[in-house]
């Protein structure tokens, strides 16, 4: 699987470089990403994966924060999650990220430490006619695209002068 960290929004990008750098200051433990944006024909297979009992934690396709370049795993190094040391780490990974806005699910999924996100991440998702899901990167604000047909607008014009 291919680390791609390109299409994770920045806002997202500049927030988890702050809450890793922050991370090793405070603990003297390294962490870092281990899986940013996941197209959906990766995230099929990583839920097939994981429906069959080979795989970790995944969701469906297209219900993912990772498929929408809103989400990323992050790994501390050589912790084990389950651990008493890994908990402990990971719930400090969890406050640092908090501290610059980010969510964590692991209250929902004690078995996902990792998963860093934005939260309410399905705000910053707008649906198209299709039913498909899309991601405006250009701000934080959320752009839901209305199924409602656009009001027009009067637009004044100047006349020229000659």
């Amino acid at each position: 699987m291919k680390l791609d960290l390109a299409n994770v929004h920045p806002w997202l990008m500049e927030r988890v470089r702050e809450t890793l750098a922050d991370f090793r200051e405070e603990t003297g433990k390294r962490a870092f990403i281990v899986s940013g944006y996941r197209g959906l024909e990766q995230q099929r297979a990583l839920y097939a994966a994981y429906q069959s009992g080979r795989g970790g934690r995944a969701a469906p396709a297209g219900s993912s924060a990772h498929n929408y370049g809103l989400a990323v795993d992050v790994n501390v190094a050589g912790v084990q999650a389950t651990s008493r040391e890994g908990r402990r780490l990971y719930g400090a990974l969890h406050r640092v990220a908090a501290r610059y806005g980010l969510a964590n699910i692991a209250a929902q999924a004690p078995d996902d430490p990792y998963h860093l996100q934005v939260p309410n991440w399905r705000r910053y998702v707008g649906r198209t006619v299709e039913g498909r899901y899309t991601v405006d990167r250009t701000s934080r604000r959320t752009r839901v695209r209305s199924r409602a047909p656009m009001r027009r607008r009067r637009t004044m014009y100047r006349r020229q002068r000659r």
